[in-house]
């Protein structure tokens, strides 16, 4: 005579399947949107980066002296990464309200970003503010945004 056993189904069902499927679907459509704005994010850095020896050089000149024309004596010219994500970098103002404008190129948002760094000359030195003249605020470094 056979013993029979109960027989024990393991394994998921369908309904617990589709819960887990939704959770995950959920999940990914909040991470690749945030995902997406880091890498932009991260590839607008690339133009603060450029801009650091261009914020340098003003400084360096309107410390030697004030009434400098910073457009034609800055001599500065980028190169940028094997990435390219900086279009151009421009200087305009004067070493009382120095601004260097930053265009971004190629870095995946639906309009690329561009910011200027604007100077106030105090004391001795030059305090820069960021602002954003194109794009989305979420796309610039933390600096940038306020």
């Amino acid at each position: 005579m056979h013993q029979r056993y109960p027989m024990s189904q393991g394994g998921f069902t369908l309904i617990e399947l589709m819960i887990v499927i939704a959770i995950l679907a959920i999940l990914l459509a909040i991470a690749v949107p945030a995902y997406q704005t880091y890498n932009i994010r991260a590839r607008v850095s690339e133009g603060i980066y450029l801009a650091t020896p261009v914020k340098q050089a003003i400084s360096e000149l309107c410390q030697q002296s004030r009434n400098a024309d910073i457009t034609t004596e800055t001599t500065y010219s980028f190169t940028s990464s094997a990435n390219g994500y900086v279009d151009t970098i421009t200087i305009s103002g004067d070493c009382d309200a120095p601004v260097i404008n930053v265009a971004t190129k190629n870095t995946g948002a639906a309009t690329d970003p561009s910011f200027e760094l604007t100077g106030t000359f105090a004391t001795s030195n030059i305090n820069w503010m960021c602002n954003i003249s194109a794009g989305l605020a979420a796309h610039l470094p933390a600096g940038c945004r306020t």
